[in-house]
């Protein structure tokens, strides 16, 4: 029978440093990582009974082998695969760069006509609105919603309303740093990204952004909304 103790503690060492990573802690222990993680990360959740046994199992093979010198259990190719499923999972899938695509920009003085026509055509309702080189907010069909509300509808110039316009009524839903986000950024962080910026009164989206990089229309590598997180956490 093949031996497995060597891969299955290496693996076991690897999926404990992904989870010290993951909760930004690196004294934490495997049982307190996956006892924190079990609470909001969808794999570990699925998984925590497992990760309890291969704990003990782990705990078994390093303290007899210190005993007797010998190994005195033998993991199974089952066991290892679980283990190295999971680590698969909370590596590069589970990163939000995994879901960049396209971001289509607007510039300030661009007309609500020609943004709604963009809007029709393209099926996006987020585009980043850029001033010279500056990101001055994101038009959606809710702030356009929102503008539009307010507004006396026959005197609206759809051609001579421009996409500052409808931003100036934005006022308190300035970007902030916790609005962008590097590709490497995990999926599982998400959920509580978007309640802080929620919870800030801020706009709840993210964009991916190149690292190190200020917002430009190269620089962004995709945006994400609360209403993308169902999917991402399912496939993730």
């Amino acid at each position: 029978m093949k031996n497995n103790v060597d891969q299955f503690l290496a693996d076991f060492n690897t999926l404990h440093r992904l989870m010290k990573a993951e909760l930004n802690d690196k004294d934490l222990s495997f049982a307190s990582a996956v006892q924190q993680l079990s609470q909001k990360h969808p794999v570990i959740k699925k998984h925590h009974l497992d990760l309890d046994a291969i704990r003990e199992l782990r705990n078994l093979l390093v303290h007899e082998k210190l005993a007797s010198d010998e190994d005195l259990a033998n993991p199974s190719d089952s066991t290892v695969a679980v283990l190295q499923e999971i680590i698969n999972k909370m590596t590069m899938d589970s990163r939000v760069g995994h879901y960049q695509k396209d971001v289509i920009s607007l510039t300030a003085n661009q007309s609500l006509a020609k943004v709604l026509n963009l809007m029709s055509k393209e099926k996006y309702s987020q585009y980043p609105v850029f001033k010279d080189t500056q990101l001055i907010g994101i038009l959606s069909a809710e702030v356009i919603t929102h503008w539009l509300a307010q507004e006396n509808l026959k005197q609206v110039d759809f051609n001579q309303t421009q996409c500052q316009d409808l931003l100036r009524h934005q006022k308190n839903k300035q970007l902030s740093d916790k609005n962008f986000v590097t590709p490497d950024f995990s999926c599982f962080k998400l959920d509580d990204r978007f309640l802080d910026l929620l919870q800030d009164n801020r706009y709840p989206i993210v964009l991916i952004i190149e690292p190190n990089k200020e917002p430009s229309p190269k620089s962004l590598k995709g945006i994400l909304t609360p209403w993308d997180l169902p999917k991402i956490l399912e496939n993730a």
